[in-house]
């Protein structure tokens, strides 16, 4: 936006309407009107297309670093007066607020119980899949039940074979 359109932007949003083309009443929620609206929307997905397409980062190594220092100066200003360092908010013995506590807790709460849930989900594939490799390789064994499968297995761990060492590799992920 350039410095003598401001005035008269600032203008348009507090009458209701649009500061593109001030023409049209302004979207519920928003400054501009839905036809506006439609055309920055694509300009956006235009644009990030064509950066994403090229392989431009949306925003520079430096750029990220210095929002991460920003913010840690501000939750260390906030901490330092006794504020809380999520929202800034009154926080009298804690670093947060009781709001911010709370939400933190549900935060947590749900990131353990998904956490949990891949864990199990994990656990039960690689069990199958290690189950699964043992029976096509008992199969590849000369025609090997899954209990002689892995006596066989035990036999060539200890001679350290060839097929042990194709085995150990393909199963190495599994076998934790």
């Amino acid at each position: 936006m350039n410095t003598w359109d401001r005035p008269r932007t600032k203008l348009r949003i507090a009458m209701g309407i649009c500061p593109d083309c001030g023409d049209n009443p302004a979207a519920s929620g928003g400054k501009r009107c839905e036809h506006c609206r439609y055309r920055q929307n694509n300009r956006h997905r235009a644009t990030y297309a064509l950066r994403k397409r090229l392989g431009i980062p949306r925003y520079t190594e430096e750029q990220l670093r210095q929002e991460a220092e920003d913010k840690q100066a501000k939750r260390a200003a906030r901490k330092a007066s006794g504020l809380c360092i999520q929202c800034g908010s009154e926080s009298k013995k804690f670093v947060r607020c009781t709001a911010c506590r709370a939400k933190n807790a549900i935060t947590k709460k749900r990131f353990r119980e998904r956490r949990r849930a891949m864990a199990e989900f994990t656990k039960q594939t690689n069990e199958a899949q290690k189950k699964e490799l043992i029976r096509k390789y008992a199969e590849i064994s000369e025609g090997f039940s899954t209990r002689e499968c892995s006596q066989f297995w035990r036999e060539q761990e200890e001679n350290n074979t060839e097929f042990w060492q194709e085995l150990r590799d393909t199963c190495a992920p599994f076998t934790t």
